[in-house]
């Protein structure tokens, strides 16, 4: 396991979107006390995942499920969700500590987020997100995502044989 520092730098965590805005940066910030440093993100259907690494399983990272059914749909759109609105996108945090964990938030969230123009198998993006865990995780900054086209479904496994008898 990749140990990362605590993060020490400036707390962007806020609940109110009047208050928040797009730092001039990369996406960074702090998910469960922890230095976030976007390492990848990509975009396949409407699952936006942004993480720390480029490979493996996701040992600190967020999934942001928006209600789009291709990731180009996503292209010059934005978008705000405050911590009152009963619907917005399901947000999944993923961290590892002995054994990995995740947490989902389907609301009470602040989320201001903007799409550019999808070209070339990639979108960019800017994003200011604070969560209500009781680490107050934040990340902000822009981004660049790599569309990935969803694989095809998996197929079902064959039904158990009944006994004859």
């Amino acid at each position: 396991m990749e140990v990362r520092p605590d993060y020490a730098g400036s707390n962007l965590w806020t609940l109110d979107l009047t208050k928040a805005d797009f730092p001039e940066m990369p996406l960074a910030g702090s998910l469960r006390r922890e230095a976030f440093e976007l390492g990848r993100a990509t975009l396949s259907g409407s699952n936006l995942t942004l993480r720390v690494g480029r490979n493996g399983p996701v040992e600190l990272g967020l999934n942001i499920y928006f209600f789009n059914r291709q990731a180009e749909e996503l292209s010059g759109k934005s978008a705000e969700v405050k911590p009152t609105d009963t619907t917005a996108p399901r947000v999944v945090l993923h961290w590892k500590d002995t054994q990995r964990r995740s947490e989902t938030f389907h609301h009470g969230y602040a989320m201001k987020v903007e799409f550019g123009p999808a070209a070339n198998g990639d979108i960019p993006g800017k994003l200011f997100i604070s969560l209500p865990d009781e680490s107050k995780s934040w990340i902000a900054g822009s981004f660049n995502a790599e569309i990935r086209k969803p694989g095809p479904p998996k197929p079902k496994p064959p039904a158990p044989a009944r006994p004859t008898q």
